[in-house]
């Protein structure tokens, strides 16, 4: 699961580009970081991003069921 300072070099150093798949917009999309908040234990960071949005958060609380997206090392 990736962390939240590898999300934050995502939305740091990457350009976002919304797409369409089979003519179909994705409306949202979330992903966990396996990175709790510092702040508030009940929360951890995410990536949020739509058609305008490219982000980091932590508004939601860990009891929301946001998707996973798996990472490994490219090595």
């Amino acid at each position: 699961m990736p962390t939240d300072a590898e999300f934050a070099a995502l939305t740091n150093n990457c350009i976002a580009t919304w797409i369409t798949t089979n003519g179909n917009p994705n409306s949202h999309g979330y992903y966990w970081s396996s990175t709790p908040d510092s702040d508030d234990s009940h929360k951890a960071w995410y990536l949020d991003f739509n058609s305008s949005i490219f982000q980091r958060d932590t508004f939601y609380g860990r009891l929301y069921g946001l998707s996973v997206r798996p990472v490994r090392d490219a090595d």
